[in-house]
């Protein structure tokens, strides 16, 4: 099964889950999907209409990047929503961060003869 070779180093029994969606994402799309794809991929479904940017906008309040994510007196729930604004945090980056033109070059398909 798919899980038993994804067992992290250091520990015997700990699946990593990092590595889990790695090789799925290998596996549905191939190993050349670049930064330049996944700017272009994010910016087609969540900036190129209304609704992609109403979802957007969704995510964030979700991801409480609006307000300070630190519950007063709640440590555990202070981590957990500060997980999920990670998680906007990492959108946000993809959406802004334009890949340089060399990547670009890289991520281009080669023309079959």
């Amino acid at each position: 099964m798919i899980f038993a070779r994804l067992r992290r180093r250091g520990g015997p029994g700990n699946p990593d889950p990092l590595a889990f969606f790695k090789r799925l994402r290998e596996v549905q799309f191939g190993a050349r999907y670049s930064d330049a794809d996944r700017y272009r991929d994010f910016r087609r479904v969540f900036l190129a209409t209304p609704e992609g940017r109403r979802c957007l906008y969704q995510i964030f309040e979700w991801a409480h990047l609006f307000h300070s994510c630190v519950v007063p007196g709640d440590p555990y729930m202070s981590h957990f929503q500060d997980g999920e604004r990670a998680i906007g945090l990492n959108i946000l980056a993809v959406l802004n961060a334009e890949p340089d033109a060399e990547s670009e070059l890289r991520a281009e398909p080669e023309d079959a003869p």
